[in-house]
């Protein structure tokens, strides 16, 4: 999940100082690339 989160969003380049907001952002970009990954028809 690391990867896809590291390639989709930039995640490892994150400059979010605010630990609360960490969190925040990392629950919101599970949850978008769990609709991304419904979403995917299978073509690339």
């Amino acid at each position: 999940m690391h990867w896809h989160l590291d390639v989709t969003f930039r995640e490892d380049s994150n400059k979010t100082i605010e630990e609360t907001a960490n969190k925040n952002m990392n629950i919101i970009r599970k949850w978008a690339l769990g609709i991304l990954k419904l979403l995917d028809t299978g073509k690339k």
